[in-house]
């Protein structure tokens, strides 16, 4: 159970992180079809916007640790039988 603990928080995390697939496939899209926080955080620091760029990627930051404990927490209860 913790490798597959492991694995699952790894690849949602990986989930939520991904930039370069969106950036080189669409550069956010037709307008901001398909923009990510990722590719969102990045513009924002492109344009000099480093505040923006601070806070989106905190935010980022803070909904990976959640999503993480609570994972993390669901997969390592005890069955009781």
């Amino acid at each position: 159970m913790p490798t597959i603990t492991i694995a699952t928080v790894l690849n949602i995390t990986y989930g939520l992180r991904v930039f370069d697939a969106v950036y080189v496939l669409t550069n956010g899209g037709p307008g901001n079809a398909t923009d990510v926080i990722n590719t969102a955080v990045y513009s924002s620091f492109a344009k000099g916007y480093w505040g923006l760029g601070s806070a989106l990627s905190t935010i980022l930051f803070v909904i990976m640790a959640i999503i993480s404990f609570f994972i993390i927490r669901l997969m390592n209860r005890k069955v009781e039988y």
